[in-house]
């Protein structure tokens, strides 16, 4: 009877908070979870509502409209990854809010979202235990703030995954070129730096990309938009 209790409080709680604004839920599978919440409040608000599963379909959508939305994602779609969504909602330049859904099992879609200052991140298991933390994660979204849920906190913490970190210029371009496949000694010619200085440029790349591979620097650089 308690849960239940809760259950019916967090869904007034969230309900009051997404009345007034425009909603995407982009899941892939459909989250039990959230079932309720989207129930209640298509019944309730006047404001838009729309349902997509994909990357592609909800970036055509997005292209389509001059609203504001608040997006709700889970962490896999079904054509590729929710950060890659939050990829190319942020190459919009627009003023939606993104939450995403995240495990914490896969170190780098924590990673990628914190670097993209996702709006809210919450813990798939925060809501399945209804815990308040999608509550809490819409509350700082309306003071223009950002959410990390407390659990993700502690698997950054864990995993040494750094918060605020961004590459610079020079950084850059040395992603460029390991892009293209090109060693540090090649890479010193072209930057008219030493071997030396590359390889310290390429350990603290990887430090602030919280990565230890090349391979994953370039790849987690293209979901992050560093490089095109």
């Amino acid at each position: 009877m308690e849960s239940q209790s809760l259950f019916l409080q967090r869904i007034r709680e969230l309900n009051f908070l997404t009345k007034d604004v425009n909603l995407i839920f982009c899941l892939y599978p459909f989250s039990f979870a959230l079932k309720e919440l989207i129930m209640e409040n298509l019944e309730e608000s006047n404001f838009q509502r729309v349902f997509t599963s994909s990357v592609e379909e909800s970036k055509r959508f997005l292209i389509s409209t001059d609203k504001e939305f608040i997006i709700f994602i889970s962490e896999y779609l079904k054509d590729d990854l929710g950060t890659k969504l939050l990829m190319e909602i942020n190459n919009l330049m627009t003023d939606h809010k993104c939450i995403i859904f995240l495990s914490g099992k896969d170190k780098n879609n924590l990673n990628v979202s914190l670097h993209l200052k996702t709006s809210g991140m919450v813990h798939e298991e925060s809501l399945e235990e209804k815990n308040g933390a999608l509550v809490n994660a819409l509350k700082n979204i309306k003071q223009g703030k950002i959410y990390l849920d407390p659990k993700l906190k502690n698997i950054a913490k864990d995993k040494n995954i750094s918060i605020n970190s961004p590459i610079t210029k020079r950084h850059i371009e040395i992603v460029q070129l390991l892009r293209e496949g090109f060693s540090n000694q090649e890479i010193s010619k072209k930057l008219s730096i030493s071997p030396n200085t590359v390889r310290d440029h390429i350990k603290e790349i990887m430090r602030r990309l919280n990565t230890n591979s090349r391979t994953s620097v370039v790849n987690i650089s293209l979901r992050l938009g560093i490089l095109k």
